[in-house]
């Protein structure tokens, strides 16, 4: 199993960026010494009560320190932007990292962002299938013309191509049925939804599986599942690390309405506890490797993305568990078949 980390790009208002910044880049070296094997940073815009610094631009810088660990944002929202500049961006990207980058994407789920970019809700999905057609014409076609609802691009050569042959995988993120039944059909990456529990992602994944099935796809070699995480050298201490800053997270997530996007019975509206349970790894070294051997057989998970720092965390703190989960899970983490692959 493959373990990385989502990077927070998230900061308090009252913070200077310029140093969280640096901070990151901090992390990113840590983990290349330990051993990890990628990292990724999420996409939002208008990021209130957070500022949230450009996606694109934060991972090309911290590809200087990458070395030779994988590197994404996951995930691109879509619909909110033109396929174009996603292409040159994504393929410079790639470049940057002499093919060693993922492209996340998906739907977006907050009404603000929508109309900050000019478009409605209702348009999300056939904004973002079409710009993911247009997105993988400019990187496998030598001549393109396209017309289409949304995007039009004139008839010429093209020359945006990435390193990586026919393009960098494509991580798709499905939090309802309908999406994850999307991503199979398209016979893309499903990136997991880290706020629902195993039990849904079970349900899921056969969702997914009959979907690659019926459209003639083989299961991806990857499947990647995002969790939060935070460890020490006891269930109690870990929840007292980390529940303030987690707390105020979620209740962020509340507002924007991130549990909207996922199954109703899975909403953020209950104690930070028992959300917690069965979704979040808040616990010791133990619990984590006990973990991904459940999430390797149960749902086949080959790729762990852990969340560690949330609006707020002091810096030696972050680096302190970024070296504790390098040193104890790691190694033990590297022997874990997943299923199904």
């Amino acid at each position: 199993m493959q373990l990385g980390l989502n990077l927070s790009n998230q900061y308090l208002r009252e913070e200077s960026m310029a140093q969280r910044i640096d901070e990151v880049v901090e992390q990113v070296d840590l983990m290349r010494q330990l051993g990890f094997d990628l990292f990724s940073v999420g996409q939002h815009h208008l990021a209130a009560p957070f500022q949230q610094p450009d996606s694109v631009a934060l991972v090309a810088r911290l590809a200087a320190s990458a070395g030779q660990m994988r590197l994404g944002v996951t995930v691109f929202l879509l619909p909110l932007h033109n396929p174009v500049d996603i292409a040159e961006q994504v393929a410079t990207l790639d470049a940057i990292s002499h093919g060693r980058a993922i492209f996340g994407v998906g739907l977006g789920y907050r009404p603000e962002e929508c109309q900050a970019y000019g478009i409605t809700m209702q348009e999300r999905v056939p904004r973002f299938l079409e710009c993911l057609d247009v997105i993988k014409l400019l990187w496998t076609q030598d001549e393109v013309s396209f017309q289409g609802r949304f995007y039009s691009i004139p008839s010429g050569r093209s020359t945006i191509r990435t390193v990586q042959q026919p393009h960098p995988p494509i991580w798709m993120a499905a939090n309802q049925e309908v999406a994850v039944r999307r991503c199979g059909a398209l016979g893309h990456t499903w990136v997991m939804n880290p706020h629902v529990t195993v039990e849904v992602l079970k349900q899921q994944v056969t969702v997914y599986h009959d979907a690659l099935q019926a459209n003639g796809h083989a299961i991806p070699k990857e499947l990647p599942l995002l969790r939060e995480a935070w460890l020490a050298d006891s269930r109690e201490r870990a929840w007292k690390e980390a529940a303030p800053y987690l707390a105020r997270k979620y209740s962020v997530y509340t507002d924007w309405g991130q549990d909207r996007a996922v199954p109703p019975d899975q909403t953020f509206d209950r104690p930070l506890e028992e959300l917690a349970r069965d979704r979040f790894i808040i616990g010791t070294p133990d619990d984590l490797v006990r973990e991904a051997h459940r999430y390797a057989d149960e749902l086949g998970v080959t790729t762990l993305m852990l969340r560690v720092q949330w609006p707020g965390m002091p810096r030696q703190q972050v680096l302190d568990q970024i070296r504790l989960i390098g040193e104890s899970a790691i190694p033990r983490l590297n022997s874990i078949q997943p299923a199904y692959t």
